[in-house]
């Protein structure tokens, strides 16, 4: 048969209409094999294939714009859309289609939490009922809808009954879609027709959709069907109005606590924020942050792990119960009211005895949990994660650091020697299924919560950073994925003038996307199971990062990455003769070592530069990085007024040298406007560095951040 594609889509020159698809002949989700449609005045753009039946009754479609000019595409929200096939095909079938907007509101109330939780549909789905014999499909969509109403349609023909509101036809809700099969074969032209409303319980009309009539083409050919997609009924959605309230699970403390908000606690958050009309609850990231069993591991956004979640968390009473006149129990009694009284969470006392606790149970209940089918069915689904986060915690606490580079035979993550660790039969076996059983805990106890929040009209909301640890279960296991040798942050803002530096690896994208994205994808379904939407913490770095070398400590020393470097010949394009040691090194004369040192200028001019070429005053080892000196400051060698100095005067450079470019391509350092090495600049020089500094930071990066990110 013969399908015919029609979509009304206004386009600017050089802009173009392509329909692509789960099928060779639509390139079979290659954009560039796609079909490329005909435009037809004023705004119509068509395009027909010929296809089998059978392939036309799997066939997902969905079109896209592609901008000849840049070379990009703009996808339309819409991910699969079908064709209505009868059991006898027709020689033609015409989809008459609408553009789905990615920015369009009505897309939002399709999402899982509405559609689950927030908008829990009333309507059910049921297979329509189709009639022997119809010309037209008609399909349309009506997210936010009175419960007590069904869609119906009305229109000029007898058929759709003359424009009279007494007898509509009424639409059935299927999936996310009302549908309706009509015969129009009898109809006199083109129908005009209308979407509305009706309430079937009372028998009454509620109300036409907005906006002008639609139009439906009638072909008076027995060989052909029509189906039209219409998008979304037009109705006023944007009075839909939802609040919600962010807090971070350990400041829910309640009496049942012990000195810290734990998963359990949630529900009582979650029938205040019913009781209150609140929709949403957002919390902090909940992973695992215990590195270093210190005051350090408060910090929820560099966790050991981007899977499992924190101990700290745990509701100890539904662990089990300890058998009676246990040292623990009684402490428990004893510790809980006095933790609860303190006006801060005792991070340390709480989370150690939390986990001394957890340790308990499990020696009392591991014979038990070994056969609990739940808990190996938990471990089995898991392992990809759970089998090295384990190993990881048990190293961890044999070697005594996080820094798994420490680790002896164990400093590179080997599958094989993980899995003989974890064993049953091995000597650190109750330590690993320890890890595993407080995971099962953590697991079920959240995923209760969340079961709680949607049976209450709650919906929960994570909080997902875009980095981990350096010292994680996730750079132990999948060292390919990172750039271990560079360090996330951000570039200076009013709040940070040098920048801030989270000292998080940045990602191998390309390792990564070679994958096909996996751990990405496996990070998002984990937090699945418990958040029904999701914050992701400096959501830009999926396309763009500040990235710092890894032996340095300000974010004023980074650049952003991916990125397009200015290169050496646009110096001589605007007639700047390039100096590499003048701009590429840090820049320090006399008057500047008395600016910022006052009178220690004599003692680091003696002890920490040295001369080159005859007069050239330049850092020497090992005061040529800031890790050095944060270093050399932490011995004892010298005070922190003369740390921040030479901090300074390492970052008193125009331009950071892109890594393996041979000279030849530069990144600018941001701000360097400030700089007194850009200050000491002959005036036409400036100008002509601050606008490669403009163009590097404002202009030319757009094109190469839509293609990383897209």
């Amino acid at each position: 048969m013969k399908l015919h594609f029609s979509i009304r889509y206004k386009t600017v020159w050089g802009q173009r209409l392509l329909v692509t698809g789960n099928h060779a002949i639509l390139g079979n989700g290659d954009f560039q094999n796609a079909l490329s449609l005909s435009f037809n005045f004023p705004e119509e753009w068509t395009g027909a294939i010929d296809i089998s039946g059978d392939d036309a009754a799997h066939l997902r479609y969905r079109y896209l714009v592609f901008n000849e000019s840049t070379g990009t595409y703009t996808e339309e929200w819409e991910t699969g859309r079908t064709v209505r096939v009868l059991e006898k095909s027709p020689a033609h079938v015409f989809c008459s289609d609408q553009w789905n907007a990615a920015n369009d509101l009505a897309n939002v109330f399709l999402t899982t939490p509405f559609r689950q939780v927030l908008l829990r549909d009333a309507h059910g789905s049921a297979l329509p009922v189709y009639p022997k014999k119809y010309t037209h499909f008609f399909r349309v969509k009506a997210p936010v809808l009175d419960p007590r109403q069904v869609v119906c349609i009305i229109g000029d023909c007898d058929a759709f009954g003359n424009w009279s509101t007494q007898k509509p036809l009424l639409l059935t809700k299927y999936g996310e879609e009302w549908q309706l099969a009509v015969d129009l074969s009898k109809c006199a032209g083109d129908v005009h027709y209308k979407y509305g409303f009706f309430d079937p319980e009372d028998g009454v009309f509620c109300g036409f959709e907005e906006g002008p009539d639609r139009t439906a083409v009638v072909i008076n050919d027995t060989k052909s069907m029509v189906q039209m997609s219409d998008g979304f009924v037009r109705v006023n959605i944007s009075g839909w109005k939802g609040a919600g309230v962010g807090l971070p699970v350990f400041s829910i403390r309640t009496k049942k606590s012990f000195g810290v908000g734990d998963f359990d606690d949630l529900k009582l958050l979650i029938d205040w924020a019913s009781k209150v009309g609140l929709k949403l609850i957002q919390v902090l990231p909940l992973n695992d942050t215990i590195g270093t069993h210190t005051d350090e591991d408060v910090l929820p956004y560099a966790a050991i792990t981007a899977f499992a979640l924190n101990p700290l968390f745990l509701h100890l009473p539904a662990l089990g119960k300890l058998p009676a006149g246990n040292r623990l129990a009684a402490d428990y009694k004893r510790l809980q009211p006095e933790l609860n009284a303190k006006p801060l969470v005792e991070f340390l006392e709480v989370v150690n005895f939390k986990l001394r606790y957890a340790r308990e149970v499990y020696t009392l209940q591991k014979e038990k949990y070994k056969k609990n089918k739940a808990f190996r069915q938990f471990i089995a689904d898991n392992e990809y994660w759970l089998m090295p986060y384990a190993a990881f915690c048990v190293l961890r606490d044999k070697f005594g650091t996080s820094d798994y580079r420490k680790w002896g035979q164990y400093a590179s993550f080997d599958d094989e020697v993980i899995r003989a660790l974890s064993a049953p039969e091995s000597e650190l076996a109750d330590e690993i299924y320890l890890n595993y059983f407080m995971q099962y805990h953590l697991h079920l106890q959240l995923s209760d919560a969340h079961a709680y929040a949607h049976a209450n009209g709650v919906v929960l909301k994570g909080d997902i950073p875009i980095g981990v640890n350096r010292n994680s279960a996730d750079t132990w296991a999948h060292p390919e994925l990172f750039h271990l040798d560079k360090q996330a942050g951000a570039p200076p803002d009013m709040f940070a003038v040098k920048g801030q530096n989270w000292e998080l690896p940045t990602y191998n994208w390309e390792a990564i996307q070679r994958t096909g994205f996996d751990w990405w994808k496996r990070r998002f379904a984990q937090m699945s199971l418990y958040f029904d939407t999701f914050r992701v913490d400096h959501i830009l770095g999926f396309f763009r990062i500040w990235q710092i070398p890894i032996d340095q400590v300000e974010g004023i020393m980074g650049h952003l990455h991916p990125s397009v470097p200015v290169h050496i010949n646009e110096f001589g394009e605007r007639g700047v003769w390039f100096d590499y040691n003048r701009y590429c090194k840090p820049y320090i004369t006399d008057h500047i070592l008395w600016e910022v040192f006052g009178d220690d200028a004599s003692w680091v001019k003696a002890n920490c530069l040295q001369i080159e070429d005859g007069w050239v005053l330049r850092l020497k080892v090992p005061y040529t990085s800031q890790k050095d000196v944060e270093q050399l400051y932490a011995e004892g060698l010298f005070s922190e007024k003369i740390k921040w100095g030479l901090f300074d005067l390492i970052s008193n450079v125009l331009f950071f040298e892109a890594e393996g470019s041979n000279r030849t391509q530069f990144y600018p350092r941001f701000g360097m406007q400030a700089l007194s090495s850009f200050r000491e600049l002959d005036d036409p020089t400036r100008v002509k560095l601050d606008e490669l500094y403009v163009d590097y930071y404002f202009r030319r990066q757009d094109a190469h951040w839509y293609k990383s990110g897209m």
